[in-house]
C-alpha cells in the first residue's frame, strides 16, 4: 500500500456530525472522490485494514465527515458529451452500500474562489468573480440538499431521517 491514497475518519469531526442530526439538522455528505468502496457496519469489507506507522488503517468505512444517519452522495456521470448512453456512477465517485444516491456532480458550472488549481472563467454580470465547469460528489451532493430543501418547504416536520427515507424512496434505481 505505499503511496496508496485513502480517507480517513475522524471520530471528533464524526460526532459534531451526530450533534448536529440529532438536533434535527439535515445533513448532505459528498461520498468522495477517492474511487473507493464505502461499505456498512454490516457488510464484508467494512472491517478491511492494513496497518502502517499510524496503526490500523480502515479503507472501507469512507471518509469524514461521516455518520451513517446523514445522506451520503455520490456522483453521477451522463457518460461521454455526445453520445447517448444511461447515466452511471463517475468513475471517481466513492461507491458500495455505504453511498445512499447519486446525482448529477459531473460537468457543473459552479461559482470559485478567484485564487483556485481550476480552469476558470469571468463570471458574465460581474467580473470580480470567477465560475468554472467541475465535477465530484461535492457537486452532486448540493443537488441533494437542495431537494430535500424543497421538500421540507411542504413538510417542515420531518426530521433528518424521514427525509433520508423519502428521497431514497422517490429515487429511480
Amino acid at each position: 500500500f505505499l503511496g496508496y491514497r485513502h480517507v480517513i475518519r475522524v471520530s471528533s469531526v464524526d460526532a459534531d456530525v451526530q450533534e448536529m442530526i440529532d438536533a434535527g439538522i439535515h445533513v448532505c455528505i459528498a461520498a468522495g472522490n477517492s474511487y473507493q468502496k464505502i461499505d456498512v457496519p454490516s457488510g464484508t469489507d467494512y472491517d478491511n485494514y492494513y496497518i502502517n506507522n499510524f496503526g490500523n488503517r480502515y479503507y472501507h468505512r469512507g471518509g469524514s465527515p461521516f455518520d451513517d444517519e446523514a445522506m451520503i452522495v455520490g456522483n453521477a456521470d451522463s457518460g461521454i458529451i455526445g453520445i447517448p448512453v444511461k447515466e452511471q456512477k463517475a468513475s471517481s465517485s466513492e461507491n458500495g452500500p455505504g453511498v445512499d444516491i447519486y446525482a448529477p456532480g459531473t460537468n457543473i458550472m459552479s461559482t470559485t474562489s478567484t485564487t483556485n488549481r481550476f480552469t476558470d472563467g469571468d463570471y458574465p454580470p460581474n467580473t470580480s468573480f470567477k465560475i468554472c465547469n467541475i465535477g465530484g460528489t461535492s457537486m452532486a451532493s448540493p443537488q441533494v440538499c437542495g431537494v430535500g430543501a424543497l421538500i421540507l418547504q411542504t413538510n417542515p416536520h420531518m426530521t433528518p431521517a424521514q427525509l433520508k427515507a423519502f428521497i431514497i424512496g422517490q429515487s429511480v434505481g
